[in-house]
Parts: structure tokens; sequence; C-alpha cells
């Protein structure tokens, strides 16, 4: 392929796949971040910036979070979950301090 500009061509009449949206990685330190250091209207803001598409937010879909080793943890793994992280049924109520204290029986 010789250097240069290129020409695209979109036609919007032929769909190749859905898209059923864009996420991003999700990491410990980030979460620590938002939930231990930033105040509330500072975590509401970077929330409304990250999950909608209002105000020029870029309306993320999905979260991913590493389950092993991360180059920006904060802490050593354990069981491939952070001990720092508060565990929380789907209500948000804290079944335990960390993923130590619940064991698979």
């Amino acid at each position: 392929m010789r250097p240069g500009p290129r020409t695209v061509f979109i036609d919007d009449r032929a769909t190749y796949q859905t898209v059923q949206g864009f996420g991003a990685a999700w990491t410990d330190s980030a979460a620590y971040l938002l939930h231990e250091v930033a105040g509330p209207r500072t975590r509401e803001r970077a929330m409304h910036a990250l999950f909608t598409r209002e105000d020029g937010g870029i309306g993320l879909s999905f979260m991913r979070i590493p389950m092993g080793a991360s180059d920006i943890a904060r802490s050593r793994y354990e069981q491939g979950v952070a001990d720092f992280l508060h565990v929380l049924d789907a209500q948000g109520n804290k079944l335990a301090e960390s993923s130590a204290q619940l064991r698979v029986k």
C-alpha cells in the first residue's frame, strides 16, 4: 500500500453487526478514588460524565473489572479481588469487608 490519503466509503444501509454498547475497565484504584477520596458532588459528576450522554458524557454501557493482577492496583490481590473492597449484595447491603471473608463452601 502506498502512503497518502485514503477514501473511506460508508453505506449506512448495510448492517454487519449490532453494537450493544461501549465500556471501559474499572480498576480498584479508580473505585477507591471515587468512593474514598472524591466528595459526593465530584463523584456524582464523574458518574454522570461516564454513564450518560448528557452534557458531553461518554455514555458507557458496560464496565469490566480486572479480577487478577493490575499494574495500578492499590494493594496485593487476594482471591482475585482487592481486600479493601466491600462486598455488597444487589441492594447495596454490606456482606463483608473483603472477599477473604466470603468462602465458597
